[in-house]
């Protein structure tokens, strides 16, 4: 898994776009840098299923063979 950052300063989106609307937008008023690849994760055990949550400081991911794993934001490494 390959995961893409940003500098966020708060971001716990635990739907798809970020609230129930799905409106996407961030409120707090903040700038984001381009996005770059910061890491890629080691082998999960299968493809992952749906997107990532994102919660404080980790990435949560399910795979297709019904694993769900937190992984570090910043490093990528399994929790």
């Amino acid at each position: 898994m390959s995961f893409l950052a940003l500098t966020l300063s708060s971001c716990n989106w635990l739907v798809y776009h970020g609230d129930l609307t799905g409106s996407g937008m961030d409120s707090s008023g903040s700038s984001y840098s381009p996005a770059h690849q910061a890491w890629v994760s080691a082998n999960l055990g299968g493809k992952l299923y749906g997107e990532p949550l994102v919660v404080g400081s980790n990435v949560f991911v399910a795979t297709e063979s019904d694993a769900v794993v937190a992984l570090s934001a910043s490093t990528g490494s399994v929790v």
